[in-house]
């Protein structure tokens, strides 16, 4: 078990269980984790991401709304007899009428070098055979969009609404007048969400060395 600081008065811990126990450990995590560790929760990183092409558009579509389909996970993991963990679209699927991309989570490792494998099974979706790569995910520091610091959301923001272009907590982002720029978190002259800043790239760094290890 290790445990290392990840933000303001957070932590993170990584524990191993044996494989056969994992589905097992995560299902049951409502149940232990609250009561060993308030507020903590596990992270979906301990997933295994897959690129899935060729997916007929037309079968993920919510024939009610338009939209992606909250089905779509189910029915895949269903038919293949897999544990699908997540499945979203990339942006954009709506707009390709006959075919999009997905990213889907499964839930051990081995199920994944399982579907990566030369000689590996197809996924199939609804009986159309699905083409599949590795798929590397964009690791980002947890960002605030309220008081714009790192390591929370705005949901669970106890510190001040600041305003991204000035960093003034004295009015709204829509309501600011300035002409000079100010960023909150390394206090140089630029938007607070401008990739450039110095104290972003430190925080994406550390979150990028960190999520190697969980």
């Amino acid at each position: 078990m290790r445990m290392w600081p990840h933000g303001d008065n957070l932590r993170i811990m990584k524990f191993e269980v044996p494989e056969e126990l994992e589905s097992k450990v995560r299902n049951t995590a409502d149940q232990w984790v609250e009561a060993l560790h308030p507020g903590a929760r596990i992270q979906g990183a301990a997933w295994y991401p897959l690129r899935v092409d060729y997916v007929p558009t037309a079968l993920v579509r919510d024939s009610a709304t338009g939209l992606w389909s909250s089905t779509v996970q189910t029915r895949l993991g269903q038919e293949n007899g897999m544990e699908v963990m997540y499945a979203k679209p990339f942006t954009g699927w709506q707009r390709n009428q006959h075919h999009c991309s997905m990213v889907i989570k499964v839930a051990t490792r081995q199920e994944q070098e399982k579907y990566l494998a030369r000689e590996g099974p197809e996924i199939t979706f609804h009986g159309h055979t699905l083409t599949v790569q590795g798929y590397q995910e964009a690791r980002r520091p947890l960002v605030c969009y309220r008081c714009h610091a790192f390591g929370h959301t705005a949901v669970k923001c106890q510190g001040q609404e600041t305003c991204k272009n000035c960093a003034s907590g004295a009015h709204k982002t829509d309501e600011c007048t300035s002409i000079t720029l100010k960023c909150g978190n390394c206090q140089e002259g630029h938007k607070v969400t401008d990739p450039r800043c110095p104290a972003y790239i430190k925080e994406k760094t550390k979150y990028k060395n960190l999520s190697t290890h969980v």
